[in-house]
């Protein structure tokens, strides 16, 4: 059993930390002094220490640093009430995993501490949970749509109900995707993503699917597997893999042999599927097996009040990763953005911000920096009103 150290000279926050991290499996040494925790780790060494960015003795960046002098592979995790962008890169170049700011959600840190405490690095030919570290703090927000997303997650991810995603290219249909595995009973098993690409071929093992592409099935067997845009597969591809799915059997690639298939079948549509089987281009008998239920993701236009909170956050993201010392966004920038169409949506808004940021020599993100396409429009939409 893991051993999670927690430093915390708030008792409740303590406390619920302990209860949160013991239901899911972990062993917890809960500690209220950052003394007497430095003291503990003289003679006892955790597999992850989460602490409070400021203790009643210490704080939290000075026990990173002697937790690093003594052993530099301990994952350190902060947590803090105070959502200071300079101290979060302190924190990560004294070697912290992660630097979470208050309120806590409990997906959340216990997504982080999966992936601290995470010992294989292996590779996979599919997208796996790994390439979604980051982007999972998408979904997390106190705005009407995050409720309404939130609520319909928990709705549907306890069942193994197959789940219809909608929305325009970049919206976050992949990440919402793996929010629902990970809040499934499948949440230990695999999560694979696969395109179109993947599945089409020339050659055949007897079910529709060429022999080399089925490895998907085999990885993601118990747990969850998401497919992208299904409308651009062919008849015969829609026929084979409604096979598998009603038969809930697989032939493994390379031999006769069958195996069942206990798989959890995510589609990512920019198209509603309703039509696309109207117009013959989706199979209505794979309609049918996969429709169970449906979430449709607004356009990052359709929600404005949440445009500045996903930029604040790609801003951060993008600061550790170029050590750059800024702070945030001058106010015209914030202005553009909220006027801004975002054809590409939360993948744009990624860039923008990454482009921006290499431009960008003080400590604020100026409306010089962004784009030109970005600058004009959203400053002449802003006139308009």
């Amino acid at each position: 059993m893991e051993q999670i150290l927690i430093i915390d000279d708030d008792v409740d926050m303590c406390l619920l930390l302990e209860k949160l991290l013991v239901r899911h499996g972990y062993h917890v040494i809960p500690m209220h002094c950052g003394h007497s925790a430095l003291t503990f780790l003289d003679h006892t060494q955790p597999d992850l220490v989460i602490c409070d960015l400021r203790l009643g003795d210490t704080d939290g960046i000075t026990v990173l640093k002697k937790v690093k002098e003594k052993n530099a592979a301990v994952p350190f995790i902060i947590i803090t009430a105070y959502d200071d962008i300079h101290m979060s890169i302190s924190a990560i170049k004294c070697g912290a995993f992660e630097y979470i700011t208050k309120p806590i959600l409990p997906e959340e840190i216990l997504l982080i501490v999966q992936n601290a405490l995470r010992k294989d690095n292996g590779s996979n030919n599919y997208s796996t949970t790994r390439n979604l570290t980051t982007d999972v703090k998408h979904f997390f927000g106190n705005t009407e749509y995050f409720k309404n997303i939130n609520t319909q997650i928990n709705l549907v991810a306890p069942t193994d109900y197959n789940v219809v995603l909608y929305g325009e290219t970049g919206c976050g249909k992949k990440v919402l995707a793996y929010e629902i595995h990970k809040r499934s009973r499948r949440s230990k098993m695999p999560f694979v993503a696969v395109t179109s690409d993947d599945l089409c071929g020339s050659t055949g093992n007897g079910e529709g699917f060429p022999g080399d592409r089925l490895n998907f099935f085999e990885t993601a067997n118990g747990g969850t597997v998401l497919l992208h845009n299904i409308t651009a597969l062919s008849q015969d591809m829609q026929d084979a893999l409604f096979r598998i799915i009603q038969k809930k059997r697989l032939k493994k690639a390379g031999s006769g042999e069958e195996v069942d298939l206990d798989v959890r079948i995510v589609i990512s549509s920019t198209d509603f599927l309703w039509n696309a089987m109207l117009t013959g281009a989706v199979n209505e008998n794979l309609f049918s097996c996969l429709n169970d239920f449906s979430i449709e993701l607004l356009p990052l236009r359709s929600r404005k009040d949440d445009i500045v909170l996903f930029a604040n956050h790609f801003l951060r993201q993008a600061v550790k990763e170029m050590e750059k010392e800024v702070v945030g966004f001058a106010p015209e920038v914030e202005n553009v953005f909220k006027n801004y169409v975002w054809p590409g949506n939360l993948r744009e808004l990624k860039n923008v911000i990454n482009k921006a940021l290499l431009l960008t020599s003080g400590e604020v993100v100026n409306i010089d920096s962004l784009p030109p396409e970005v600058r004009k429009h959203g400053y002449y939409m802003n006139l308009a009103r």
